[in-house]
């Protein structure tokens, strides 16, 4: 395959690739300015880059930018530290050329000393086997500061790890390291056996050493620009850790379609502080138990309408306000979330009825409801396809959910939606801010 035809798999977001691959090879490249892609890397001092590659490359076809980075190596703290300095991404795609070495350990002494001196070389011979046996948390603590931290403040620090500082150090391991991780770019993920790895440890992609060179020195050189957003979960998780932090505390009462909010809610840490409990009712029968009142008889006329929302925010703000005073925080706020919704996964609705969801979130300051128009998965879908589209529904009646308790809980921005989720509402509530992000306009009715 041509590094061009495999360049348009990449821009027409292909789902997987069918050609042979071997001899391929392609590697991240990042900057701000057209001159910080002229080269291998946006760093003028950098003398070794790594690429992967081989028969390999085809496995990259079918994933998000993000996910392509994720696979290559790079944590989601340095994605977001990158995407927020303002760096963008190309994929460069070229065939192999000479003078590639395996990401091994066993081949660095003989990389580093081609590259810099001998003297250098034999400092990281020296502490191969600790290389191997030691953990890089190991070699960090030994150091005594974090390497990505120190990595922000970039040389002017003197624990950044310069050739010429190592040659001046005693040459431990820490140094070594250090060195390596600083001017060499093998970061935390760098394993020493010839792959990449995932930050969540998988095995990734074979992945070789080369000199860094201009891109017009490479055989067939393509560049393919790439969009690289923190999927939405990412988001929605550093979210709800402000919201963690904050004095007030939820409980959530729900029908209808589901997706993953109170898993994403618990999931983050100090979920412990914000949500004192959530009911989840599917039969009506259930739904009548849990808002009834003794001595009051509440009737439901319609199961997904405004009214309805409106009795389960405000039966869920009565048990978040009595089990906050139990725990004798009877003068912090509470929130009470109400969700119910109709949507259709296996066959259409009876004529007259919409695929919808009104949501009502009850503070001291009173109720407020939105209601969300679905799109409708259409007749000529599949049951397959009928039920994709049903938990994709789920997943954005919960995002609008998370984003009316950001909302309620002052001070917390919006998750931004994915715009592919349009496809799932019909709403004039959504607002494209300046930047692209697609967010919620909460057109609220407030109860009197």
């Amino acid at each position: 395959m041509r590094p061009a035809d495999y360049a348009e798999l990449i821009r027409s977001r292909a789902t997987h690739c069918d050609s042979e691959c071997r001899g391929l090879y392609v590697r991240i490249l990042r900057g701000r300015t057209p001159e910080d892609f002229v080269a291998m890397s946006d760093d003028p001092d950098r003398k070794v880059v790594m690429f992967v590659g081989g028969a390999d490359s085809g496995s990259l076809v079918g994933l998000t930018s993000y996910e392509m980075l994720n696979r290559l190596g790079y944590t989601e703290d340095y994605i977001a530290d990158l995407l927020e300095s303002g760096q963008r991404f190309k994929l460069l795609v070229f065939k192999s050329n000479r003078n590639t070495f395996p990401t091994i350990w066993g081949t660095l002494p003989d990389v580093v000393g081609r590259i810099y001196s001998t003297r250098v070389g034999d400092m990281v011979a020296r502490c191969l086997t600790e290389l191997r046996d030691l953990t890089f948390t190991q070699i960090e603590q030994r150091a005594g500061f974090s390497f990505a931290e120190v990595n922000k403040l970039g040389k002017d620090d003197p624990r950044f790890m310069t050739v010429d500082r190592l040659l001046m150090s005693e040459g431990r391991v820490e140094h070594v390291r250090a060195f390596l991780y600083f001017s060499l770019h093998l970061k935390e993920l760098f394993s020493g056996d010839g792959y990449t790895y995932t930050p969540d440890g998988r095995r990734g992609m074979k992945e070789y050493f080369a000199l860094n060179k201009p891109v017009t020195e490479l055989k067939d050189a393509v560049l393919v620009d790439l969009e690289v957003c923190v999927p939405v979960i990412k988001r929605m998780q550093r979210e709800i850790s402000k919201l963690h932090a904050l004095p007030r505390m939820v409980y959530i009462l729900q029908t209808g379609a589901a997706g993953q909010l109170v898993r994403d809610l618990w999931q983050t840490p100090g979920s412990s502080a914000t949500i004192l409990g959530h009911r989840f009712c599917y039969a009506q029968e259930d739904l009548l138990d849990a808002v009834e009142v003794p001595g009051r008889v509440i009737e439901i006329t319609s199961w997904c309408s405004e009214a309805t929302g409106r009795i389960m925010a405000s039966t869920a703000y009565r048990k978040a306000r009595l089990f906050a005073d139990q725990r004798g925080k009877g003068s912090e706020p509470v929130v009470g979330l109400g969700i119910t919704s109709v949507v259709c996964g296996k066959e259409e609705l009876p004529d007259g009825k919409i695929e919808c969801a009104n949501l009502a979130i009850m503070t001291e300051r009173g109720v407020n409801c939105i209601f969300l128009k679905l799109r409708s998965a259409g007749s000529d879908a599949t049951p397959k396809q009928r039920m994709a589209h049903r938990v994709r529904q789920g997943e954005l009646i919960d995002l609008v959910a998370l984003n009316l308790i950001l909302w309620a809980f002052d001070g917390v921005e919006q998750v931004p939606l994915d715009p592919e989720w349009l496809l799932f509402m019909e709403s004039e509530q959504f607002v494209r801010q300046p930047n692209g992000d697609v967010i919620i306009h909460f057109d609220i009715r407030r109860s009197s």
